[in-house]
């Protein structure tokens, strides 16, 4: 049989759903069939179903909704349908299609499933949103976080769910009464999937606006961080992003996102940001960012300042000797 596997995003997200097409065609003189099973790669479940790491998920596809005929000079029959993907990327990604038949054994007389043919088809990889994220990575900071990510438009992204490592804490913002962020701790239903139901500090963000760029839309979220004391090492530092649609199915994700170094012997403030002018769209304005270390710094040259997404300076030179 001829098969083949098609998804409908071309950055297809860690344990996330995503929609595919799978197409089926008749091999030259393939005897008749009439039940065809698609046979997803290790981690792969379709919507609904907990994904099972060491067995095959089956999905049986009815050839009375598929879309196109069989028969070998025809183009083949499509079959549409949402899937779970792994966390990570299988090294088997192989799709397997079977067409099987019913008929009579003539020795017992009993109605039997007898296999006609099969395909396999190269399936496709993993690969997590862009995302960025900044925060004063320095012991016992409590202050604020930047953070941004792209996702196709189509996905239909509604909510964030913005997960910190271990040692970390994140937060809604409090009193920042000029934001529009809609923001709650996140409680898990336990109609959700187990890797929602386990997740723990977690804020959930509610997606609105943003802006379009291409076939994605851009989101710049601004959240607040609590970093562990310096006598705690972290461990792994891996914050995790989950994006989720109307109904709350993971539609994009990003489960390993690297945050700055954690640097041990710098004691400083929460920055402040103060405009000379008021901005306006479109036009130049001063910004003054001021910050106060506790304690010396040894061998530091230079404060980095990260703008948010779409800002530019104009610094065209080295600002120190």
């Amino acid at each position: 049989m001829h098969f083949n596997v098609q998804s409908e995003v071309s950055r297809n997200p860690p344990q996330s759903t995503v929609r595919v097409t799978v197409t089926a065609r008749s091999g030259i003189n393939q005897k008749p069939f009439s039940n065809l099973q698609a046979f997803l790669p290790l981690g792969f479940a379709p919507l609904g179903i907990e994904a099972s790491n060491s067995t095959r998920m089956i999905i049986g596809l009815d050839m009375e909704e598929g879309v196109g005929g069989l028969s070998a000079d025809e183009a083949g029959m499509s079959f549409r349908f949402r899937v779970t993907t792994p966390p990570e990327t299988n090294v088997d990604r192989r799709w397997i299609v079977v067409a099987k038949d019913r008929s009579i054994d003539p020795d017992t007389g009993l109605e039997k499933e007898v296999y006609t043919g099969w395909g396999v088809a190269t399936g496709f990889g993993v690969a997590p949103a862009p995302v960025k994220l900044n925060f004063a990575s320095i012991p016992e900071f409590q202050g604020w976080m930047a953070i941004s990510f792209y996702i196709p438009t189509i996905a239909g992204g509604r909510y964030a769910l913005i997960t910190a490592p271990l040692d970390f804490g994140v937060k809604c913002p409090e009193n920042y009464a000029r934001s529009a962020l809609i923001c709650e701790t996140f409680f898990a239903d336990s109609t959700m999937p187990s890797y929602l139901t386990s997740l723990k500090r977690t804020v959930n963000v509610t997606l609105v606006g943003g802006a379009a760029e291409g076939d994605n839309t851009l989101f710049a979220l601004m959240l607040g961080v609590v970093t562990p004391g310096a006598g705690v090492i972290p461990g792994r530092l891996s914050w995790q992003v989950r994006v989720l649609d109307s109904v709350f199915v993971v539609v994009d994700s990003a489960l390993g996102v690297a945050p700055p170094k954690f640097e041990l012997h710098v004691d400083a403030s929460n920055p402040t940001l103060a405009w000379g002018t008021p901005p306006q769209r479109g036009e130049v304005s001063v910004a003054t960012v001021e910050v106060n270390f506790k304690r010396r710094v040894k061998d530091m040259a230079a404060v980095l300042i990260s703008l948010p997404e779409k800002y530019r300076h104009d610094i065209q030179h080295k600002s120190w000797a």
